[in-house]
């Protein structure tokens, strides 16, 4: 997600509302949608998607739990469609 975090910031400094407006649309609303599911998933879904990109960062520490498989999935494709 580097590249869509970059493009995001570039839109954001250059004035182009509408990648800004974009990007919010179809990522950052989802992903907070589904960060709001469950407590720590703050945590629990930026860990997620690190593994998914290829980044490990490991799991979660209890009390915290990783997300399920449908929220995974849910996450992969949004990673997919905003890669």
């Amino acid at each position: 997600m580097p590249e869509m975090a970059n493009r995001f910031y570039k839109a954001l400094r250059g004035g182009d509302k509408k990648v800004v407006t974009s990007i919010i649309q179809d990522f950052f609303i989802p992903f907070c949608r589904l960060r709001d599911e469950k407590k720590g998933y703050a945590v629990s879904l930026i860990k997620s998607g690190a593994i998914e990109i290829g980044r490990s960062a490991g799991t979660v520490r209890a009390p915290l739990t990783m997300p399920t498989i449908d929220q995974e999935a849910r996450l992969k494709a949004l990673i997919d469609v905003n890669k």
